[in-house]
């Protein structure tokens, strides 16, 4: 009895320390395994989750999200995905707190003047970096005038994504952000 007692004690003082992954939301990525709380499978230490920063990833191409989905979990980032503007959008206007958002310029369902009109608009303060295929001047000088932090053209480098959007956030945090964006 006493025992039993005991391990409750126990159980009652790592929930208040963790939450269980199942009880995230499937959005929420599982941050690498060496940042997990040692002995406590599944479980992340609140702290971490609340810190993490979170990105809207927005491509068309299921395997260029995945790849960076997976780089940026793995580097302690919170993870949202949508595969269309619309869906974008959604994400962006139902006020979820975004601290980033990384696109592809063409999108299959809406031109990107639209897109990024609407989220200059719902996330003004939200660094946008503009990741494409489409490499000429017409489509950079309209991301650029649409407030863009950053305008990269595939195939990328990890390291090239994950120090552009570290110098987005910082930038964010500071507010040194670009006078479009503030």
């Amino acid at each position: 009895m006493a025992r039993q007692q005991q391990s409750r004690a126990v159980v009652r003082q790592r929930s208040e320390h963790s939450l269980p992954v199942r009880r995230l939301a499937s959005w929420m990525p599982v941050p690498h395994p060496a940042s997990r709380t040692s002995g406590v499978r599944g479980r992340i230490p609140w702290s971490e989750v609340v810190n993490m920063k979170t990105i809207l990833l927005v491509d068309h191409n299921a395997e260029h999200l995945l790849e960076h989905s997976d780089l940026l979990s793995r580097a302690g980032y919170r993870i949202v995905t949508a595969q269309d503007g619309k869906s974008a959008l959604f994400i962006i206007e139902s006020g979820m707190l975004l601290d980033l958002i990384v696109t592809e310029y063409t999108m299959p369902d809406m031109e990107s003047k639209q897109f990024l009109a609407t989220v200059r608009k719902e996330a003004p303060a939200v660094p946008v970096i503009v990741v494409t295929c489409c490499d000429s001047v017409e489509c950079y000088i309209h991301a650029v005038n649409m407030g863009v932090y950053e305008y990269l053209n595939k195939p990328l480098l990890p390291g090239e994504l994950h120090r552009i959007i570290n110098s987005a956030s910082h930038a964010r945090q500071t507010g040194n952000l670009p006078a479009g964006l503030a």
